[in-house]
């Protein structure tokens, strides 16, 4: 059960995001932000490449490229639940920060989300963001947590 409630509250703040950037900051940003940094097809092949899994891809915008794990158990179990975010716009990163603590030793910055729950963001090379829910209340790098992690360092 807690899963399900890990899984909708990530859910909802991707949700909550996607639409704070897709209505946000006008201009032709459309790709010249993203240029300077990691595509995101090369986020998605090198995860795919690393884990055998294929992201999802459920927004795709002038702000960023929101990618998120497939539903099935297997990989839910295995990786729970997370987004990746290709950003677009420089300014983006701040949107996905609002809020949160300074980054700790192990770059990852935490927000409450509520309930003892907290919402983890770590940042890999200029413009790539990995938002994730530990599968417990709390701040933890969890086997979760460090599966993305390792399949990300190919960036």
């Amino acid at each position: 059960m807690r899963r399900s409630g890990g899984f909708a509250t990530a859910l909802v703040v991707s949700i909550a995001l996607a639409a704070c950037g897709g209505g946000g900051s006008g201009g032709g940003s459309s790709g010249g932000g993203g240029s300077s940094g990691t595509s995101a097809d090369k986020v998605a092949s090198v995860f795919k490449a690393a884990t055998g899994v294929t992201l999802n891809k459920i927004d795709d915008d002038e702000t960023w490229v929101d990618y998120v794990p497939p539903t099935d158990a297997a990989t839910q179990e295995k990786y729970g639940t997370f987004s990746l975010y290709v950003l677009k716009d420089a300014g983006a990163g701040k949107i996905l920060l609002n809020g949160a603590e300074p980054a700790d030793a192990s770059g990852v910055a935490w927000k409450a989300a509520g309930g003892g729950q907290y919402l983890g963001t770590k940042r890999y090379g200029d413009n790539v963001y990995l938002q994730f829910s530990p599968s417990v209340p709390g701040k933890h790098l969890d086997a979760r947590f460090k599966a993305i992690d390792a399949a990300l360092q190919g960036l």
